[in-house]
């Protein structure tokens, strides 16, 4: 019996050292890498119930030719920024899988963008604590000029349904939206349903932003608009914001909003 134990110690031991073993080289090939990708963080707690929104992005991604690593969170925040800014030259952040971010990163964040590295935040990163509180300021709040989380203002009505609205003619062209999706009046329609709506976050503004920047609103039917897509400067560097859950739309409906919107902001605005 006591020969059993120690073989079994002996194998959990020797186990521990290969997954310490893998780590290194994992961290090693993500920092110095000499292909250039794009990273998508995922949180691993949240794989459980929305791992088909990671293979969502994924899909895209493969579909368009687009280098890409997953890495999870944690992790990220144990790398150097500088190096990672190297060979990574953008970052996802999706919906539905960092909802959680360890506020160690914000530091990082900023390193990573201030060495000229762009990021991508849809809807809801970064909105939840470890234990699933709603915060009273999203993770990246400041950083985008927008507040993304008001459930501390408007409680259950944090969330509403809009129609999505490009603000020109142009813009929609920028996202190579076609033309056949789109009204007169500029919203994003599905033949024969008319306007489509989707799920958005009521938000508030944590800084002035140039109506340049925003690329199109997000309508209720209570009149209210809210920015739906935007692309800030930082330095350097671009944040894309979406208020639209892309991975979730793109898993149970339709992929045009993911797929033109990643396409056009990982290979148009900064390459």
């Amino acid at each position: 019996m006591k020969k059993i134990s120690i073989s079994i110690l002996i194998m959990m031991i020797a186990g521990y050292c290969l997954y310490c073993g893998y780590l290194m080289y994992r961290n090693y090939q993500l920092q110095n890498s000499k292909d250039q990708r794009i990273l998508l963080v995922y949180n691993k707690s949240s794989l459980r119930n929305s791992a088909y929104i990671l293979k969502a992005y994924e899909s895209v991604l493969i579909e368009e030719g687009i280098p890409f690593e997953k890495v999870e969170v944690h992790l990220l925040m144990k790398l150097s920024a500088k190096k990672i800014a190297r060979n990574s030259s953008a970052i996802i952040f999706p919906d539905g899988l960092v909802q959680h971010i360890p506020e160690e990163l914000h530091n990082w964040v900023n390193e990573y963008m201030e060495s000229s590295g762009n990021i991508a935040v849809i809807y809801d990163a970064g909105i939840r604590t470890p234990r699933g509180y709603y915060l009273e300021k999203a993770f990246f709040a400041e950083i985008i000029g927008i507040n993304y989380i008001t459930y501390n203002k408007y409680r259950k009505d944090a969330y509403a349904v809009g129609s999505l609205k490009f603000a020109s003619a142009k813009k929609a062209d920028y996202f190579e939206i076609p033309t056949s999706s789109i009204d007169r009046g500029l919203f994003l329609i599905s033949s024969p349903y008319g306007k489509l709506r989707f799920p958005i976050a009521r938000c508030d503004y944590t800084k002035s932003i140039q109506e340049v920047n925003i690329f199109a609103y997000l309508l209720t039917q209570e009149g209210e608009k809210y920015p739906a897509i935007l692309i800030n400067k930082y330095g350097a560097s671009n944040i894309l914001y979406v208020n639209l859950p892309l991975g979730y739309i793109n898993a149970k409906a339709d992929n045009i909003l993911l797929r033109h919107i990643l396409k056009t902001f990982l290979v148009k605005t900064f390459m």
